[in-house]
């Protein structure tokens, strides 16, 4: 199947099936006319069916899957645009069955800045998410560490700029051990 025009997708296997986890933005009325034309949205991967559409005003989104007691949890981060300000925070939203989603801050931006991109990945120490930024170069990556996926703790002075500052954008980080 085709799933058409797409992008900042994941794909993941969500309770043994193959899933994506993708958004809609367009782009087309430019910064400060799109907020309305943004969704997340959950497509099947064996069949193409889109199972679930969430997250109206967010883009750039990722996605990670976490055990939890009851079984899996579906963790996505996305984030937030405004008609008036381009993209803010990063939040995450979580379900364990693909109807009910919770969401909450994850990454918050400081000043003006702009959050964009994200990837997540698990670790030794927990979790590690490494996030677009347009500070202080536009783009680079900056990095978080969580221990549950809920609450972040950026790490100081770690940027990703490039050798020469050159523009670095949609980070995606995997942990493989030694």
């Amino acid at each position: 199947f085709a799933f058409g025009p797409a992008m900042e997708n994941t794909p993941i296997i969500y309770k043994g099936r193959p899933i994506i986890a993708m958004n809609h933005r367009d782009d087309s009325g430019g910064p400060g006319k799109y907020t309305d034309k943004m969704h997340l949205y959950i497509r099947d991967l064996n069949t193409g069916d889109q199972l679930e559409t969430f997250g109206q005003g967010f883009s750039f989104v990722s996605a990670i899957v976490r055990k939890v007691p009851d079984g899996e949890e579906l963790n996505v981060f996305a984030s937030q645009g405004t008609d008036a300000d381009w993209f803010h925070d990063i939040h995450r939203f979580t379900t364990t069955d693909l109807k009910t989603w919770k969401r909450e801050m994850a990454v918050a931006r400081e000043g003006g800045e702009h959050l964009l991109n994200s990837s997540v990945c698990r670790d030794p120490h927990g979790y590690l998410m490494a996030y677009e930024s347009n500070e202080p170069v536009k783009f680079c990556f900056k990095f978080a560490r969580s221990k549950d996926l809920a609450k972040w703790d950026k790490i100081p002075g770690l940027i990703f700029r490039g050798t020469g500052n050159e523009y670095s954008a949609c980070p995606v980080i995997r942990y493989a051990e030694p």
